[in-house]
């Protein structure tokens, strides 16, 4: 059973110098359940380049939500409404 009370981070894919590796700061942070309304709600018609961090102890296989898991993720029964 997913936990959408768990911390997440929302990151957007940007263009940036090859060189420069420092990690991009989340956009905006919160419950899982806050970040997947605010992506779903927020995305500037590049959907594709969202993704969300979670932890493992969140309820997934992996930590980090593609935008197609954002969107179905959003239609589970047991999402927040």
């Amino acid at each position: 059973m997913p936990d959408f009370n768990a911390h997440a981070d929302v990151h957007v894919l940007m263009m940036r110098n090859p060189g420069d590796r420092r990690p991009l700061p989340p956009i905006h942070s919160g419950t899982l359940g806050d970040c997947i309304k605010w992506t779903l709600a927020n995305h500037d018609g590049y959907p594709e380049t969202y993704s969300i961090e979670v932890p493992l102890e969140a309820g997934f296989q992996t930590t980090k939500l593609h935008y197609r898991d954002i969107e179905a993720l959003a239609q589970d029964p047991q999402f927040p409404k």
